[in-house]
């Protein structure tokens, strides 16, 4: 595939929504500041500006006057979703934390539905798309509750569950996509903890036994794996302690300014260039 004159209408996934999402980037508080501490000595009040102060000046103004931009989070992923469309340039995430959420993933509807009243969860596989935004496939899309969508998260150990205090906004807007596409009303986010499977255990494991020289008689490794396999084993937690539940509403004006951040989006892909 050649790299020039690709037309291409840009979607976001549910899972990317929020990534468009942070504060658009225009003139800090700071050089406000400085803009009107130099305007008023361009307008007599102190000493008259320099050469270099009033090539700031004018840069400031330029600053303050542009549009507000995309975060640089999200140019950063409309980045790399060019690279892949254009030049199949795609840089592979694999990481103990998603292959233990792949892994996991059916545990996780088993646990929410043994925890929860209600029917049977199942993992949906159907993908709805509200051409020409948004796209995206949700976890599970209750019956009984014809106005709720769910998302099952599997965290990484203990320590990170502990952590889980707050949404993620992330899955706020991963969430709101979903309930824009399925025209449902309410959103759950469920963080479940399992039992690391061992052949990641053993991978851990096994970043130690090099690092010991692979010496597997060091009494040290030898406590580091043991405390290892310890932190991945909550089978002794009770069932009811491993699942965090968070959950929120429809939000039409979220849906109503992604979709504006989605036209920003396509303005700033079209102008890319290697």
């Amino acid at each position: 595939m050649g790299s020039e004159n690709i037309k291409f209408k840009l979607k976001i996934r549910a899972s990317s929504a929020g990534k468009l999402m942070g504060k658009l980037e225009s003139i800090t508080e700071i050089q406000a500041k400085k803009l009107a501490e130099l305007q008023a000595r361009k307008d007599g009040v102190g000493k008259p500006l320099t050469l270099k102060m009033e090539a700031e000046l004018k840069e400031l103004i330029a600053k303050r006057d542009a549009p507000p931009e995309l975060p640089q989070t999200a140019k950063s992923y409309i980045e790399e979703l060019w690279r892949k469309i254009k030049f199949q340039y795609s840089e592979p995430l694999v990481t103990d934390e998603l292959l233990k959420g792949d892994m996991c993933e059916q545990e996780g509807i088993d646990m929410v539905s043994l925890l929860l009243t209600g029917e049977f969860r199942v993992k949906n596989e159907i993908t709805f798309n509200d051409d020409p935004y948004c796209v995206g496939t949700p976890d599970i899309l209750l019956s009984e509750e014809p106005d709720v969508v769910e998302d099952i998260k599997s965290v990484w150990s203990l320590k990170t569950f502990m952590e889980k205090k707050d949404l993620d906004p992330i899955y706020y807007g991963q969430g709101q996509v979903y309930l824009h596409l399925t025209s449902r009303k309410k959103f759950r986010v469920h963080y479940c903890l399992f039992s690391t499977p061992k052949e990641l255990v053993e991978r851990e494991q096994r970043r130690f036994f090099w690092k010991f020289g692979g010496d597997e008689t060091n009494d040290k490794y030898l406590e580091i794996c043991e405390q290892i396999a310890k932190n991945h084993n909550v089978e002794h937690i009770p069932l009811h302690q491993r699942m965090k539940t968070f959950e929120f509403y429809y939000d039409p004006n979220y849906i109503a300014e992604l979709q504006k951040r989605v036209e920003m989006a396509r303005g700033y892909f079209d102008g890319l260039k290697l």
